[in-house]
């Protein structure tokens, strides 16, 4: 399922997180923000698409965030992190 494109999208806020192998770190989204249809729905394709600053966080969660349907949850790697996008 996509969002309607009245919807507004996000980028996304991100952190330092480490990697899957413990060395340095890398850049992640933060938690909700991976699998968040604001970030992951395509914008409108015929013009501009109304987009959002990451809001800030309260109590460790996104209070604009929208979970994904199951038909449009990304895979997660054993350590948890998601899979980046190609």
């Amino acid at each position: 399922m996509t969002l309607p494109y009245d919807i507004a999208r996000c980028q996304g806020a991100t952190v330092q997180a480490p990697n899957e192998r413990g060395g340095f770190p890398c850049t992640a989204f933060r938690r909700g923000c991976a699998d968040c249809q604001r970030r992951t729905s395509p914008g409108r394709p015929d013009g501009p698409q109304t987009m959002m600053g990451p809001p800030p966080f309260e109590r460790g969660h996104c209070p604009e965030r929208i979970a994904p349907t199951p038909t449009t949850q990304p895979a997660q790697t054993k350590a948890g992190f998601f899979t980046p996008e190609p």
